[in-house]
């Protein structure tokens, strides 16, 4: 795929009809099925090769205007003159994706989420009047900043997130309250899993 070209792949989440992959650099590419913001993106509808998804740690402060359609890294030259690098910011920087039916959620190096697509039974965390996010939006731990999370997966219309205490949190699905709920606290849980309507 060309715009993947000369970039570490590390890992793959797909969705029902979209996909992500992330690179070892902390930047994540989407393409696919768009139409509800699953990709990331403003437009178009469908991605046909993977696009940049810009993440950023502070929410865009003009009114009324679309983000710049890059991801925020830089390349950093090398002062020997070798190869440029890749810096990303760790509140940006993405080591991990899981996508549901319509929407993805990114786990960050320092534990915080960006979350967009659907969010029609509160699958993002965020409040239900919010039904699509069509750029990614950042999402705290409930308990604050002094907590992470380190691992999110996606189910159909229902997101499962590891915090690293090893208590479990729920966004979304049929008979989930609003919001991050704890579902398991106190059990030391390694790792999740979650597809189609169920969790492990």
């Amino acid at each position: 795929v060309p715009a993947l070209q000369n970039l570490p792949v590390v890992s793959i989440a797909a969705g029902r009809r979209h996909a992500v992959v992330l690179t070892t650099f902390g930047t994540a590419f989407s393409w696919g099925d768009n139409s509800l913001g699953s990709c990331g993106q403003q437009y178009p509808k469908h991605l046909m090769s993977p696009v940049a998804i810009k993440t950023h740690a502070e929410s865009d402060t003009q009114t009324n205007s679309l983000p710049p359609p890059l991801v925020n890294w830089t390349y950093q030259e090398d002062p020997m003159g070798r190869d440029r690098k890749v810096a990303i910011s760790d509140e940006a920087a993405i080591v991990q994706a899981a996508c549901g039916n319509d929407h993805t959620v990114l786990v960050t190096r320092t534990g915080g989420l960006f979350v967009f697509g659907s969010n029609l039974v509160g699958q993002l965390g965020k409040d239900r009047k919010t039904k699509i996010l069509y750029c990614p939006e950042t999402l705290e731990h409930p308990k604050g900043p002094e907590r992470r999370f380190v691992q999110a997966t996606a189910g159909a219309v229902h997101t499962l997130l590891l915090d690293d205490l090893g208590d479990v949190w729920q966004m979304g699905g049929s008979d989930t309250k609003e919001g991050c709920v704890l579902i398991l606290a106190g059990q030391r849980i390694q790792t999740i899993t979650a597809g189609g309507d169920h969790n492990v």
